[in-house]
């Protein structure tokens, strides 16, 4: 038995750095871009963004869930895709504004982790996921048109011509209605992107205030502050997850007297 849970705290560490590696690699993809370009920084982000399947799969599937983990990775994808999005915006103003729709979602993580230390996945976050995705995938990859070519002619994939592709969005009708001078398909997708980051902004915000009507309200007098052992104890502890996912995060660090 003490074996077996040797084992699983091994394995909570190595998913808990995994999640943390894409927090800090998602800083890298500043420099990488602007050393080795919008090629280079695409397979970069495309293999931070795999670490997040791996993680949340394997950590549901076998049941070593911690509150550090689940902190670690709501941090993680929102640094993430800020990040992306700010290269993006370098480039493209349009994505500026989900650039900042990001920035005050996180915000409301942050402010939400105050009141109630889980924020529980919604549907509504989960279909922002896919526009997000894919408008920062291609978005970055049609910075540098040419050395997609030429990585795919590389590898043996014959691409005469990937500029019709923008060639196509810059008569497209889409680009008409909204009146945004589009150059790239990156900037069309765009649009439905900053439209479900409205759409979680305010379902997020709801929710946040309704958490905050019902917070969980405890005596100080009551608790003690855990030693750094307790802590760490705690947040590596699935059952302590599961029991304690809905309460304000600061109680993680505080324990009821004797």
């Amino acid at each position: 038995m003490k074996t077996k849970k040797i084992k699983k705290l091994k394995l909570k560490i190595i998913l808990n750095t995994l999640t943390a590696l894409r927090g800090i690699g998602a800083i890298f993809l500043i420099p990488i871009y602007l050393t080795y370009g919008a090629i280079v920084t695409s397979i970069t982000m495309a293999g931070l963004a795999l670490t997040d399947f791996i993680d949340g799969k394997m950590a549901r599937g076998l049941h070593i869930e911690t509150m550090l983990g689940s902190f670690l990775d709501v941090m993680a994808d929102k640094l993430l895709g800020i990040v992306c999005l700010g290269i993006l915006a370098l480039a493209n103003p349009i994505f500026i504004v989900p650039l900042l729709c990001e920035t005050t979602i996180g915000l409301i993580n942050v402010l939400h982790y105050k009141y109630n230390s889980v924020l529980k996945s919604r549907m509504t976050g989960k279909i922002k996921m896919w526009p997000l995705s894919i408008g920062v995938t291609l978005g970055m990859l049609s910075l540098d048109i040419p050395g997609l070519r030429d990585m795919l002619n590389a590898i043996g994939i014959s691409v005469p011509r990937i500029s019709f592709i923008t060639d196509f969005i810059n008569n497209n009708l889409l680009a008409k209605l909204v009146n945004v001078p589009i150059g790239e398909i990156a900037n069309v997708l765009a649009v439905p992107i900053i439209l479900c980051e409205l759409i979680v902004i305010v379902d997020y915000g709801y929710r946040l205030i309704n958490v905050k009507k019902d917070k969980v309200v405890f005596d100080e007098k009551k608790y003690d502050k855990k030693h750094l052992k307790e802590v760490l104890y705690d947040v590596l502890d699935t059952d302590y997850y599961y029991a304690n996912k809905d309460k304000p995060l600061k109680l993680v660090l505080k324990k009821e007297k004797n």
